[in-house]
């Protein structure tokens, strides 16, 4: 189907293929600024009005839509992408007044700008620009736009003025224009030192594509054993986070993942991760305390209490001839914290044990080697037995269960009113001697009991623990010991179950 030129008093007609001799162009269209700007300025140029009804053309989308412009229009005869082109937009209609002489002087001006503009940039200009630099282009296009308006009000003064006569306005929009003009030089050189530092730098940036394929390097960073466990607990977080993943950072969901791990296996300080990940320390601070929380959400659920019937099914080897009634044991252990300056939170964090502000945790472990419970944190000033005692632990057990433990939980007659019976090694105090039974039994739980401190141990094989926490981050230290514990989990277990 022929289609006409939509310009008025215009009656070029797109002909069959091979008998064209115009080229016909749609209207411009996009949601960019620069396809904006065309497309603002293409349907000014035109300036039709519907001859019936005295409105302005277009009345609707769909006119808009398939209506085209031939060539005839532009001084070249073909449109142009570049904003500093006089044919960026048409110019030559019969309805307006133009000289030969001005449409000559905006493409020679054009002319000796290009040519300025090949003279400074290098060859390699059109390389890909990374997602950062989004915000120096539409900079840039802002400039190229406004410099273009100024062209426009150059050549209108021009006109207006004639051959012989200047206007001073004129003057000042020149030196505007050129003023402008090194500005977006500027912009286009410091543009490519950008993406040269982007370049140099892509190969340096810490990120999680460095170890997905290397298990010895997930190991190391994550504590995890394979790329596996690190994308099923990637996913639960995702659900559990929702919409709170930091914004405004370049940082992926793997790689803010990674970061928290990283932070519990190394115990990296922020400023280190910032340096790793080329992001600022504020960044860093920010997912710390918003992934945190969700990630302790997720492994708290692998920290549970057991059944009896679970444990008798799992127990050990070396615990099913003296102690095959034991559903747990329990030991307490503190982490560094730095001195706070309230005067009572210092003393009540104080440590006699360790000599050091600290907050101590009740942990319990299943015969077979997994973490069943996890206290708040205490201030380091508590006793075992006040922990084990305000904890919750009494509540987890049923009549008949046996516990083992060291002598300093001296908790027996409160576990004996819950029907239950406490196991430690014999005391020594008031006696010369311990009988041969008690030496024997007294041997055994030590090896049995040992596990807890292993277990502890494996736990503190995440570097965070053994750190000093800072102040600032005291409030997230039960969360982060859980993460640690959950991550324990989910390793194999230190206890062998045929020994």
């Amino acid at each position: 189907m022929p289609e006409s030129c939509c310009a008025i008093d215009c009656t070029n007609r797109r002909q069959k293929s091979g008998q064209n001799t115009f080229h016909f162009y749609r209207i411009p269209t996009g949601n960019t600024p620069l396809k904006a700007e065309k497309r603002r300025q293409w349907i000014n140029a035109i300036s039709r009005v519907d001859a019936d009804t005295g409105k302005k053309w277009p009345e609707t989308e769909k006119q808009l839509k398939y209506a085209v412009l031939c060539s005839a229009h532009f001084i070249t005869g073909k449109s142009s992408d570049d904003p500093q082109n006089p044919d960026f937009a048409p110019s030559l209609f019969t309805f307006k007044e133009s000289k030969d002489t001005a449409e000559k002087q905006k493409l020679s001006r054009y002319e000796r700008a290009v040519k300025r503009r090949e003279s400074v940039e290098p060859s390699h200009e059109a390389e890909q620009v990374s997602n950062d630099d989004t915000s120096v282009i539409e900079q840039e296009v802002a400039e190229v736009l406004v410099q273009m308006h100024v062209d426009e009000e150059v050549d209108n003064c021009e006109n207006d003025a004639g051959n012989n006569q200047q206007c001073d306005s004129c003057e000042e929009l020149r030196l505007e224009n050129r003023a402008l003009s090194e500005e977006v030089t500027n912009l286009r050189r410091e543009l490519r030192e950008a993406q040269a530092e982007n370049e140099k730098r892509k190969g340096q940036v810490f990120s999680y594509n460095n170890i997905k394929n290397n298990e010895k390097k997930m190991k190391f960073y994550t504590g995890f054993r394979s790329t596996e466990l690190f994308m099923w607990l990637l996913l639960l977080c995702q659900r559990a986070m929702k919409w709170a993943k930091v914004k405004n950072t370049s940082c992926t969901w793997a790689d803010q993942l990674l970061m928290i791990l990283m932070k519990m296996r190394l115990g990296l300080k922020d400023k280190d991760t910032a340096y790793r990940y080329g992001i600022h320390e504020t960044t860093v601070s920010k997912i710390m305390r918003a992934w945190i929380p969700s990630v302790a959400a997720v492994l708290r659920e692998l920290i549970v209490w057991p059944s009896r019937v679970a444990v008798r099914q799992h127990l050990p080897r070396c615990f099913k001839k003296s102690f095959n009634q034991t559903v747990g044991i329990i030991d307490c252990t503190e982490i560094f914290i730095e001195r706070p300056l309230n005067l009572t939170a210092r003393s009540e964090t104080y440590s006699n044990y360790k000599n050091h502000n600290t907050i101590k945790y009740f942990v319990c472990i299943t015969p077979s080697g997994a973490i069943s419970f996890l206290s708040p944190g205490w201030g380091g000033r508590v006793s075992d037995k006040e922990l084990t005692l305000k904890c919750g632990f009494l509540d987890k057990l049923d009549h008949g269960d046996h516990v083992l433990a060291d002598r300093g939980f001296n908790v027996k007659d409160e576990v004996a009113m819950k029907g239950c019976r406490l196991r430690i090694p014999a005391y020594t105090r008031g006696k010369k001697n311990l009988s041969k039974e008690e030496v024997d039994v007294s041997r055994k739980l030590s090896r049995a009991r040992i596990h807890v401190e292993r277990v502890i141990g494996r736990m503190k094989h995440f570097h965070i623990l053994q750190t000093i926490i800072p102040i600032t981050q005291v409030d997230m230290l039960d969360d982060i010991v859980t993460i640690c514990a959950g991550l324990t989990n989910l390793n194999p277990s230190v206890v062998p179950m045929d020994r």
